[in-house]
């Protein structure tokens, strides 16, 4: 799998330990999409940018996810905590980030319509203020995922409790969020229900 050359210093953590609550008894990771799994599009993508790291936080199905992705140029990390909520998984893929990284960028596993350009937007945007910055992707008014947070931020992200991911660091410090205008609301998408993953 080639990998085009774009600079960057970020450790790339894609979030891919939940139930599926709602798409129960499937794992939405690994439905199918475009000839593929939902989840092997969505490391297409981040796998062509060569971030520092790739780090993907496995739970629930870990074996079947190793396995569609072990082709990968990633490296996997169990969360036995996963049924605890994202903040859990949050922190596992944190703690292995490497310390000379100048920021995270946190990936949904069920976000297959994300792109080089779009994520090559966002890194550019946190290239502007790489001590301090937090990247939020919107379409018109409604922020969305992946967010590209500074080093500065490690700790903060390492005391998130419950299943609300990282939204709560962007509120708090709001005064340093930039917000990157996207061109369609799909690449904001993720796949919660069947109804979603049917459109």
């Amino acid at each position: 799998m080639s990998q085009k050359k774009f600079s960057n210093n970020l450790s790339a953590i894609v979030l891919a330990a939940g139930q599926s609550r709602r798409i129960a008894p499937e794992n939405k990771l690994l439905l199918p999409f475009h000839n593929k799994t939902i989840i092997q599009t969505v490391l297409d993508e981040i796998v062509s940018l060569a971030f520092t790291q790739t780090l993907v936080v496995i739970g629930f199905e870990k074996d079947k996810l190793i396995e569609v992705l072990r082709d990968y140029p990633a490296r996997f990390y169990y969360n036995p905590d996963y049924k605890r909520g994202m903040s859990t998984s949050i922190h596992v893929g944190i703690s292995q980030t490497k310390p000379d990284v100048d920021g995270f960028i946190i990936f949904l596993g069920d976000m297959p319509w994300i792109n080089q350009g779009m994520l090559k937007t966002l890194i550019q945007a946190f290239k502007t203020r790489p001590g301090s910055a937090i990247v939020v992707p919107a379409f018109q008014k409604r922020q969305g995922n992946p967010v590209i947070f500074s080093q500065k931020y490690r700790r903060e992200l390492l005391s998130l409790k419950g299943d609300h991911g990282a939204r709560s660091v962007v509120k708090k410090f709001q005064d340093q969020v930039i917000e990157v205008q996207l061109p369609n609301e799909r690449l904001l998408l993720d796949i919660d229900t069947w109804e979603d993953y049917e459109n």
